[in-house]
């Protein structure tokens, strides 16, 4: 699964080297969409900054000083965590 932010950064490089334009337009919606949905999830659900930092340290990405998480690692801590904060079987 790509977040919508990912798919554009890939689009706009291809974008530049190619000679013809990629309407995007559309896509920078869905990324802007997505940005607030996770910024919403993050602030509903303050705990999921320590999962998501958990998921990073065992992936061996930055820790959470940074700039704020990926989509992806988002998106996956939000679908992989039940209502109770406790992982999926």
């Amino acid at each position: 699964m790509r977040s919508p932010r990912d798919s554009l950064a890939a689009l706009q490089l291809l974008s530049s080297l190619i000679p013809f334009e990629i309407n995007l337009d559309t896509l920078r919606d869905d990324a802007v969409a997505a940005e607030q949905q996770i910024r919403r999830a993050l602030e509903q659900k303050p705990e999921l900054r320590s999962y998501i930092k958990q998921l990073e340290s065992s992936r061996g990405l930055k820790d959470m000083e940074g700039p704020e998480p990926s989509d992806q690692v988002v998106i996956e801590a939000v679908i992989t965590r039940d209502d109770t904060g406790d992982q999926k079987k």
